[in-house]
């Protein structure tokens, strides 16, 4: 695993900075800005303020500097069905025995 050491002293663009995170290659660092639920993006190489990312999904809750973010809901599951041949076939199978119940009725009475 790489270390990495940045200093740099972040002054503009950035809203309560609170935390932050660097990439694995060391290329962007992500700072979260408390104030105005944002994701500044900055690149190491030069220092400059890439990109803010703000949504509605940073309006939330923040743990020790990283937006506590709920997970998305779960895909939906399908639901078993009968076939169509399936189907016609319980529907072939309740007609006989329903038949069968009701022959049965005449003849008891």
């Amino acid at each position: 695993m790489r270390q990495y050491s940045y200093r740099h002293d972040f002054k503009r663009g950035l809203s309560f900075p609170n935390g932050i995170d660097v990439t694995p290659d060391g290329q962007f660092i992500y700072v979260t800005n408390v104030l105005d639920d944002s994701v500044s993006v900055m690149r190491t190489s030069d220092n400059s303020l890439v990109t803010v990312l703000t949504n509605k999904i940073f309006d939330g809750p923040i743990a020790r500097g990283r937006f506590i973010v709920n997970a998305p809901p779960p895909a939906p599951s399908p639901i078993p069905t009968l076939s169509e041949w399936g189907l016609i076939s319980m529907v072939a199978l309740l007609g006989i025995v329903g038949f069968m119940v009701m022959r049965r009725r005449k003849v008891a009475a």
